[in-house]
C-alpha cells in the first residue's frame, strides 16, 4: 500500500490524504476518484482469506475504489466488482488473487452491497427526524 495516500484514523479505517483518480476502460473513458478524507477498511476479508491475506496488499487502492463505489452506488454492483477486479490488475496484483477475490465478491458481495446502502438509508432517515423534531421545536418556541 502506499503509505503517502492514505492515513490510519481509528482502528480498521483509513483515509485518503488527496484526491485519488483511478481511470479505466477504452482510453481512460471512465475515471472514478477517490475524495480527499474518504474512509475505507480497505480489503474485507472473509475467513479463511484473511489467514492468508492482509487488508492492505497491493489490492489496497483497488479496494478504497470498491468501498467508494458500493457506498455511493454510482454503478450496479457487478460493474463495481469489475472495476476492482481491472484496479487489481492495473496495480500488478497476481492473476491467482485477482481471481479470488472477484469470486469472493461475486459470491458473498451482495451482503456488502445491501449492508452499506441500507446503513445510508437509516441515517438519512435519523437526519431528516432530527431536522423535523428541530423545526417542530423552534415552532414552540
Amino acid at each position: 500500500m502506499n503509505q503517502d495516500k492514505f492515513r490510519q484514523i481509528r482502528e480498521n479505517r483509513w483515509a485518503a490524504n488527496e484526491d485519488i483518480k483511478f481511470s479505466y476502460g477504452k482510453k481512460d473513458s471512465f475515471q472514478i476518484t477517490v475524495e480527499k478524507d474518504f474512509d475505507t477498511d480497505f480489503a474485507s476479508l472473509p475467513f479463511p482469506l484473511n489467514l492468508f491475506y492482509s487488508k492492505y496488499g497491493k489490492y489496497a487502492l483497488p479496494a478504497a475504489v470498491h468501498d467508494k463505489l458500493y457506498r455511493t452506488k454510482e454503478f450496479g454492483k457487478i460493474m463495481a466488482d469489475a472495476v476492482f477486479y481491472q484496479a487489481m490488475k492495473e496495480e500488478g496484483v497476481k492473476l491467482f488473487t485477482r481471481l479470488l477475490f472477484y469470486i469472493g465478491l461475486i459470491l458473498l458481495g451482495w451482503y456488502g452491497w445491501y449492508r452499506v446502502g441500507e446503513k445510508l438509508i437509516k441515517l438519512k432517515k435519523k437526519i431528516k427526524w432530527i431536522y423535523k423534531t428541530l423545526i417542530q421545536r423552534q415552532g414552540r418556541k
